[in-house]
């Protein structure tokens, strides 16, 4: 996968994360998504993303996250961004 490609699929990804698309993500989560790697992009300065399991847990979009689980996301990262791993903040009514 080339940068550009990368890129893309770091977006699009967080933009449906965001907005809780549970049937795009379904639909376009593949096994070349990034689910596990800190994102960094230079544009002057240095900008992190987040983990997309953060993410999702941070909204509080449980089907999000038991659907990137499914899909390969891994409990256990650690987050630059956030500073923590997505069990650390995962919900305690969470469940698989």
């Amino acid at each position: 996968m080339n940068k550009k490609e990368k890129e893309y699929t770091s977006f699009w990804l967080y933009e449906a994360i965001e907005n809780n698309d549970i049937e795009y993500l379904k639909e376009h989560i593949t096994e070349t998504t990034i689910l596990n790697k800190n994102l960094e992009y230079n544009f002057g300065a240095t900008f992190i993303l987040r983990l997309p399991l953060i993410v999702a847990f941070e909204k509080g979009y449980l089907e999000v996250g038991r659907l990137l689980i499914l899909k390969g996301a891994d409990l256990d990262v650690y987050c630059k961004k956030s500073k923590c791993t997505p069990r650390e903040i995962m919900p305690k009514n969470f469940t698989i």
